[in-house]
């Protein structure tokens, strides 16, 4: 094969797996749209795109060495992936009507909607991924000519595809998705599809293209002798790398709570680059080490890396804790994600170096295991598959077993344990230290577990160190901590949930069952402390409240919160649904008279304000019903924020804009038809319910339909398929100084409020629509105090 040829072989395979990432992160995208963000929901999706994968690695490896143009296969391979991403809309409009049949059907339990999630999935998943899959073990068949080239030349490919695919992550998760929306970039991933179909064809039409003959076999020696336990060594190892993976994306989501999104796929090139530099290393000098030897090195190594690294970044957080703190805070006021220089390089290490190790782990696994050229495609696709394998059940295991069990920090030590142990298994076992190998490994689990042992639970928590955490644990969804905040001398106990601290006391409630006249089914969306149900399940009118959260240890939240929620989780009327709010809406065809969203509040969850998600809410809502949508306005920027308000002003029909009495918290309440209220009624309730003067509450209004969508008509609403960027820069901090990187919102949120508010301050009027039976002396205090209000906020 020329120069020229094995050149544009590798340039395909590299478009292909970016390709493979593009769909993957777009896919998953779709579905937990579809599923739910819940870990059980995602970790359905990706185990079927893995399986997708390990399936077509092991078919294809074993009909593959008897084909005679597996380059032809290849392209024909590449062209059912275009084709698959180009359907894919289609296909899952189709799975999503059967979705909603299921549960309109029969109310499913947690089981069954996994198995009926599970199977949804594998038929819109499965038939690209097996492609997908298949693509490696054929494109080797061609490309590998030589026993002893095996190894290298299998590296080689896996290391371009992995590098392709920490590109095609890279390019996805921090530019396509947000710049050209999902569609667009599935079409980008289509046209890479048939790029590299096309380069394979052409080389194809050509005479070395068409032979599937070994063009330059030497003699096969006798088998290497792999035996099955090479095979548990692979599963291990697949196991071992994914877990990590997992726990490693909630450390780092933690200590950058805005960021949620990029940092997953900040995690994700990570590993895969360094997956693709290891790869591609191992077809150098490496390939001349002993592999057996090699493979139970790199073990070691990662066992090391895995226990050395969260210590690194614990030493690095406790010598920079002003840095870090800074960095903290202008992550959460800005909606950057500030990394430090220090924070790069524990990053690098804990997956940059570990995905290195691990991707040399592949190649030399097939040089360990393939035996002949004859049945190379049967063994690279049996070490995939294998691989793949152990991938799918270490994410099971680590989210649903270890992380809530152990929680993420012990389970690191776990992993790092098994690492360590495999390693000095086949450093020592197969020679004459089969006893010292065995009480090393025993050392070193039990030097891992006295590590883990010295820190605390919460190590990793990115909280203030005068703070005093009195709980936490990682549950398989989120991670919490009930923590003894110092309010400048004052201790209040707050909830600090996925690295946000969450509000102890019910915002809106009271204002929203006053402009309900009879609110007797309500959701609310986000458990958080509970005080928001309890409040609402004592109203006299109210007969039942359900709360979707998608948290499980919420139950035991609620024990350290029982002032606030008056012990909600033990009242009649009240249900806990263990769910993400749009999924519950999705499945529960149920009509409420209210709707509470507390999630919202967040910027990290602004794809809960979308076009989509409020018309679902719309749909849910009985024929009076109201929808109450919390924001936080300084932890948005004020393009979001106008965007919000435009994308709720569309959906709702009657839109209005309210303050709470929590001074940094607006409310967008929306009627599901257009009404007017009128002002005679919603007073006497409020005097009934004794909650303040009516020019009180009158107070708190800011703006009514016509209003906030004059103010918001330049703003494009928010859709699924362009989700929102929340992340302006990817900013690097000196840990010794300065800067390095000045951003137009680096200031933090007082320069965002004081812009917020000036453009509020002007679609602020007095609601005459909705105070005609007001006394003109009443409406002329709440004139006055709603432009006294606008002069403080505007300095």
């Amino acid at each position: 094969m020329t120069t020229l040829a094995r050149l544009l072989l590798l340039a395909a395979f590299l478009l292909s797996g970016a390709s493979t990432l593009v769909y993957e992160i777009l896919w998953i995208k779709h579905l937990v749209y579809l599923f739910g963000v819940t870990y059980h929901a995602i970790t359905t999706v990706v185990t079927v795109f893995m399986a997708g994968l390990a399936i077509g690695a092991v078919v294809a490896g074993r009909r593959i060495d008897a084909v005679k143009s597996p380059l032809l296969v290849y392209a024909v391979l590449e062209l059912v992936i275009a084709s698959c991403g180009l359907l894919f809309p289609t296909a899952l409009s189709a799975v999503t009507s059967l979705y909603h049949q299921v549960h309109d059907v029969a109310d499913v339990g947690f089981f069954t909607h996994t198995l009926v999630r599970f199977g949804l999935g594998c038929l819109l998943l499965l038939p690209p991924t097996i492609a997908m899959g298949a693509t490696l073990p054929t494109l080797s068949r061609f490309f590998v000519h030589r026993q002893d080239r095996i190894g290298s030349d299998v590296g080689r490919l896996y290391g371009l595809n992995t590098l392709g695919a920490a590109a095609g992550c890279a390019l996805t998760g921090f530019v396509l998705m947000t710049s050209l929306g999902l569609t667009a970039s599935a079409h980008i991933a289509v046209a890479m599809n048939l790029t590299a179909a096309g380069m394979a064809g052409v080389l194809w039409l050509l005479p070395i293209g068409r032979s599937g003959t070994l063009s330059e076999s030497t003699p096969e020696p006798a088998a290497v002798g792999a035996s099955r336990w090479l095979l548990a060594a692979f599963f291990l190892s697949g196991f071992t790398a994914t877990a990590g993976e997992i726990l490693w994306t909630r450390i780092i989501a933690l200590l950058h709570p805005n960021a949620h999104t990029l940092v997953f796929s900040l995690v994700l090139t990570m590993f895969l680059l360094g997956c693709g530099i290891g790869s591609t290393l191992y077809a150098g000098p490496l390939a001349r080490i002993a592999p057996l030897r090699l493979y139970g090195a790199l073990q070691v190594a990662l066992g090391g890396i895995t226990a050395g690294s969260p210590l690194l970044l614990i030493w690095l957080r406790s010598s920079q804790t002003e840095t870090w703190t800074t960095a903290w805070g202008l992550a959460r006021n800005s909606l950057d994600l500030y990394i430090t220089r220090g924070e790069i390089a524990v990053i690098g290490v804990a997956l940059g170096a570990a995905g290195m190790l691990f991707g040399m782990t592949f190649p030399l696994g097939n040089r360990l295991y393939v035996r002949r050229l004859s049945v190379l495609g049967a063994g690279v696709g049996a070490v995939y598959f294998i691989s793949t394998v152990g991938g799918i059940a270490g994410s099971f295991v680590a989210g649903f077993f270890l992380m809530p069990a152990l929680g993420a920090k012990n389970a690191l030590y776990v992993i790092a344990a098994a690492n360590l142990i495999l390693g000095i298994v086949l450093l020592c076992v197969p020679g004459r230290h089969r006893t010292a190998g065995i009480g090393l490994s025993l050392a070193g689990a039990v030097g891992m577990a006295l590590i883990a042992s010295r820190l605390t639970p919460w190590v990793f928590l990115n909280i203030p160190v005068q703070h005093q955490v009195e709980f936490y644990k990682d549950g398989r969804s989120t991670s919490d901590a009930v923590i003894w905040v110092d309010q400048r001398g004052q201790w209040e106990r707050m909830l600090f949930a996925n690295g946000e601290f969450v509000s102890s006391g019910p915002i809106g409630t009271w204002l929203a069952t006053l402009l309900h006249p009879d609110p007797a089914e309500v959701l609310i969306l986000a458990f958080d402390t509970g005080a928001t149900s309890g409040q609402v399940v004592e109203h006299p009118a109210v007969k039942a409240v359900e709360a979707a959260d998608i948290s499980d240890v919420q139950p035991i939240i609620a024990r350290y919160f029982e002032t606030e929620n008056r012990g909600v989780m033990r009242h009649p009327r009240f249900n806990m649904v263990p769910n993400d709010g749009r999924n519950h809406l999705l499945t529960r065809r149920k009509q409420y008279d209210i709707i509470f969203n507390g999630v919202a509040a967040y910027s990290a969850y602004l794809e809960l304000s979308t076009v989509e998600f409020f018309e679902l809410c719309r749909e849910r809502l009985d024929e009076d019903g109201l929808y109450l949508h919390k924001i936080h306005p300084h932890m948005m920027t004020p393009e979001g924020f106008r965007r919000v308000v435009a994308t709720f002003a569309e959906v709702f029909p009657t839109s209005t804009l309210w303050r709470s009495r929590v001074s940094s918290v607006l409310l967008l309440i929306g009627w599901k038809d257009a009404q007017t209220q009128g002002w005679d009624d919603f007073a006497a309730r409020v005097d009934d319910q004794s909650q303040g003067a009516p020019e009180d509450v009158a107070g708190m209004f800011m703006a009514g339909t016509d209003a906030l969508r004059a103010w918001s008509d330049d703003a494009a609403p928010l859709v699924d398929d362009l989700p929102p960027r929340l992340i302006e820069t990817l900013t690097l901090i000196d840990t010794g100084s300065d800067f390095l990187t000045v951003t137009p919102y680096q200031t933090g949120a007082r320069t965002w409020d004081r812009e917020i508010n000036r453009s509020l301050a002007t679609i602020e009027h007095v609601p005459t629509d909705l105070l005609e039976n007001i006394p003109p002396e009443s409406l002329s205090v709440i004139a006055q105090r709603q432009q006294q209000r606008s002069e403080e906020q505007a300095r």
